[in-house]
């Protein structure tokens, strides 16, 4: 156990270990010179506070470090027998809140949660560091920061400007669905307040009372812009310095280079020195932040080693027992919790009644409590004091439906609302809640329980790997985007082709959504419908996601409209066939088209030929005369009678189900020396990798609902050439792709489920053979229309956008779909306190003798008993609903990020 040296406790050691050494072997001597550099933390930070000191130190051995420990206090819980002193060779200065002397700390401490004291406090700290050291800058870097290199330059930067700042990005963010973004740099900030530097000088005075005053008055970060963006504007000498290695995080790391050199990592050349790693979880380093999904480690290994160092050291300096560590200030002395409801009450009774003593000392507390004891302003006659008051106040909705408490039903419902909700274990004090009967709380829990959790149930073909399981897919991708609360379902009717894509979807059973979003054609609507049974149908709103290649839709599944109440396409094309034979409303709505992540693969171990390279990649499930690959075979022939230094590639899966065009696709092939033909399912990776292998793809087919293989070309970069007719005409044109001419003509038979007298498109194939020379002979110009195509498509079908489109019309829904709440033992609540209403008074004052009134009382209580069990079990369908759907979305955020 480490030694607890005398004097009052350092919070450092309660992250102490046996096994851990606290601070640097054989310590060095102080420097009297040396800069600043300061932190602020809640004790439960103390191990990432530590980190930070430990790496400044071996890269900048005369920096100081000095860390401030907010709830350091007499309130806070006492560590107990891991108290310890932080060693002295460590060279770590700990202060507390008497440290600074700031007026009425633990006042401040009472009105502002962790975030906003830690906010209110810098200032303070500062000014305190910058008066004691005179003519020494001080350079402010948040706890979770990790040091990689000499910071001297910070010191060098910030004595000649005075404020130095770093902006979380200097380039523009892409909308292409992925966080951060530009509204997530809105409301964050411009510029990052876990790192600035200030240096002495009566400009900085300035800035420095203008921030303090700024938290005297309690002004959290909800209280406006960030003060670092301020200081911006109110210091005359300031800077912003953009050095891509010092403040390098998931802000700023998105499209730069990071490179392993022999003297450590650079970003865009330069070293990297500071990494900022905010969101970072050290039980999961493959991650670089929890609150992002830009930046993925598996495609920077030198920033994944990092992050991998990092997270070693953090949980050597007892990250796990520290994070576990209760708030100082965070619960009264009788064990309440001070939760953000209840320090904006503290903070009017503060003000209001001039409270002077500290709500976390008995005293202190004893003197709140008989504040908010004392009668309210109107309900006082029926048990109502300031606390229920507060509450009610605080809430708009209360206010709303309790609007005059001076009438004793308004005040009675409010107590019963009040000890049905607001009452969760260790919040508000129960000895200052009026009493409630049984059923007054019953009564209004009833008629104020909040509706069915709002949501979607999404089914789909999840584990398929077809063009309309990939749909489902990426429709809960832009879901998620939106934040729309969904659950996955899938029923046991699959398509047939493989299934072995990992993601993980629920039975159908597990639904508990008003709406469903069905991504199952109408030819397999039927069999969903009766796989998955009616309950999944009843009393929700149902909607139908289709796709059709062709301008005509099928009047055999005309059937099928009436499972629905609305269908949703994702084309203009499907939109037209779909429409016209419709008898229930058509939306189109977006999907989205995610750039694959490519892991790089070699030609030669991916089965595909060296030289400049066409593609071509379909399924025979999705009908060979559509997707027409000899036409491509054919207009490469034509393009390239004599192929050197030119092949073709042609991608195909499922050819065992159709052996006829299985041969007349081989023996094409095989006439040219050019073209390769490789056949069976990869792995999604390898998959990705065939796509950015390849330096054209070309698609002829006769018709498209979308062009999914097409859109992830483009989106790759990669110039297409593909027939300008159907479903990829909403993202393809002639600027960002090669659009080959056509005319119409009939299906003929033999390609169902096509009927043979309808028409689709029959492509030019010496039209695809001139472009096909076109794109190789003018390489150049065919990459700059691929890299065009890439950023239009990641602006037009983003996941941000598809999730925009979505959300619109579910949001139109929400207030017209019905609920699918129980009826539940529902009391009419006419009779005051008694749950079953007058005919239970009625019944219970004709009821005679000891032994009936007896049985009366006996089935009034097993009646409350049924009701308080139908209210829990609706709030535990609620919760779980929503906790499994966020749970999953968290699940496959974390998919997206690896």
């Amino acid at each position: 156990m480490p030694t607890v040296l005398p004097g009052r406790h350092d919070p450092w050691a309660l992250c102490a270990h046996d096994d851990v050494t606290l601070g640097w072997r054989g310590g060095r001597a102080r420097i009297a010179t040396a800069m600043h550099f300061t932190t602020i933390v809640a004790r439960r930070e103390l191990a990432r506070a530590r980190t930070l000191a430990e790496s400044l130190r071996r890269h900048d051995p005369h920096a100081r470090c000095v860390v401030f420990v907010l709830d350091d206090c007499d309130a806070a819980e006492e560590p107990g027998e891991l108290a310890a002193s932080l060693v002295a060779e460590a060279e770590v200065e700990v202060l507390g809140p008497a440290a600074l002397s700031i007026p009425g700390f633990a006042q401040l401490a009472a009105r502002l949660d962790c975030d906003e004291l830690r906010e209110a406090v810098k200032p303070a700290l500062i000014a305190h560091l910058l008066a004691r050291e005179s003519g020494r800058p001080v350079c402010y870097l948040e706890a979770d920061s990790y040091v990689t290199g000499s910071l001297e330059e910070i010191e060098r930067a910030a004595s000649e400007h005075g404020v130095l700042v770093w902006a979380r990005t200097p380039a523009p963010l892409p909308p292409d669905g992925r966080r951060p973004n530009e509204a997530d740099l809105r409301g964050a900030g411009l510029h990052d307040p876990g790192l600035f530097a200030l240096a002495p000088g009566s400009d900085q005075e300035a800035v420095l009372g203008w921030w303090a005053h700024r938290a005297s008055a309690g002004a959290g970060p909800a209280g406006g812009a960030a003060p670092i963006d301020r200081l911006t504007t109110i210091a005359a000498r300031q800077h912003e310095l953009r050095d891509p290695g010092i403040g390098a995080s998931y802000w700023n790391l998105y499209g730069r280079s990071i490179a392993e050199q022999d003297d450590g990592v650079t970003v865009d050349g330069a070293r990297l020195r500071l990494l900022r790693l905010s969101g970072f979880d050290a039980q999961h380093p493959e991650l670089l932040s929890d609150v992002q999904d830009r930046i993925h480690l598996s495609d920077h290994p030198p920033l994944a080693r990092l992050c991998r160092e990092y997270a070693e050291r953090l949980l050597a300096n007892g990250e796990l027992a520290a994070r576990g560590l209760p708030y100082g200030w965070g619960a009264l002395p009788d064990g309440t919790r001070f939760d953000r409801r209840l320090r904006d009450i503290y903070a009017r009774a503060h003000d209001e009644a001039k409270l002077s003593r500290s709500p976390f000392t008995r005293a202190g507390m004893e003197e709140f409590y008989a504040w908010l004891a004392e009668p309210a302003p109107a309900g006082g006659a029926f048990g109502i004091n300031r606390l229920c008051w507060l509450v009610r106040e605080a809430q708009p909705e209360l206010r709303e439906a309790y609007p005059r408490l001076e009438l004793a039903e308004q005040a009675h419902g409010l107590i019963g609302w009040l000890h049905a909700y607001a009452m969760e274990p260790g919040t508000l004090p129960p000895m200052l809640m009026p009493p409630a009967t049984r059923a007054q709380a019953i009564r209004e829990r009833q008629r104020t329980a909040p509706p069915p959790p709002w949501g979607v149930n999404v089914a789909g073909y999840f584990e398929s790997e077809s063009g309309v399981g990939e749909a489902a897919r990426l429709v809960v991708a832009a879901l998620d985007t939106a934040e729309v609360p969904l659950l996955p379902v899938g029923g046991r009717s699959v398509p047939a082709t493989r299934h072995e894509d990992p993601f993980t979807s629920l039975d159908v059973s597990a639904a508990h959504f008003p709406v469903n979003l069905v991504c199952v054609n109408a030819d397999g609507l039927p069999a969903f419908r009766e796989d998955a049974g009616e309950p999944f149908f009843d009393g929700r709103h149902t909607i139908g996601m289709w796709w059709w290649e062709l301008s005509r839709f099928p009047e055999r599944w005309q059937p099928s409209f009436g499972l629905l109440d609305e269908v949703w396409v994702g084309t203009e094309h499907v939109a037209s066939a779909v429409e016209a034979v419709s008898t229930i409303p058509v939306y189109q709505v977006r999907l989205p088209v995610i750039k694959p992540r490519v892991v790089r693969v070699g030609r030669e171990s991916l089965g595909l030929p060296g030289g400049f390279l066409f593609l071509h990649t379909f399924d025979f499930h999705s009908v060979f005369e559509r997707k027409n690959p000899l036409a491509v075979i054919e207009a490469f022939k034509s393009a390239f009678p004599e192929p050197s230094g030119v092949a073709l590639a042609i991608r195909a899966v499922n050819g065992e189900a159709d052996p006829a065009n299985r041969r007349r696709l081989l023996e094409a092939a095989s006439a040219s020396p050019g073209i390769t033909v490789r056949e069976g399912y990869l792995e999604r990776n390898d998959n990705h990798a065939v796509t950015a292998s390849c330096d054209c793809y070309v698609s002829l087919h006769r018709a498209e609902g979308f062009g999914l293989t097409l859109a992830e070309a483009m989106a790759l970069g990669r110039p297409v050439i593909a027939t300008g007719y159907s479903g990829n005409l909403d993202f393809m044109t002639e600027q960002n792709s090669f659009l080959v001419g056509h005319e119409m003509g009939p299906v003929g038979p033999g390609s169902s489920p096509y009927p043979p007298e309808a028409e689709w498109a029959e492509p030019d194939i010496e039209h695809a053979a001139r472009l096909m020379r076109e794109v190789f002979e003018n390489q150049d110009a065919a990459h700059r229309r691929g890299e065009r195509a890439a950023r239009e498509i990641a602006i037009t079908h983003s996941l941000e956008a598809a999730g925009r489109s979505m959300a619109r019309r579910l949001e139109s829904l929400r207030q017209h779909v019905p609920s699918r709440n129980g009826a539940g033992h529902g009391f009419d609540g006419t009779n005051g306190g008694d749950p079953v209403g007058g005919i239970g008074e009625r019944i219970g004052r004709r009821l005679a003798g000891r032994h009936l009134r007896l049985l009366y009382g006996r089935i009034e209580d097993l009646r409350l008993t049924a009701a308080e069990l139908d209210l829990e079990l609706e709030g535990a369908r609620r919760d779980g609903a929503l906790n499994q759907a966020a749970a999953l979305r968290a699940l496959r955020r974390r998919d997206r990020v690896t």
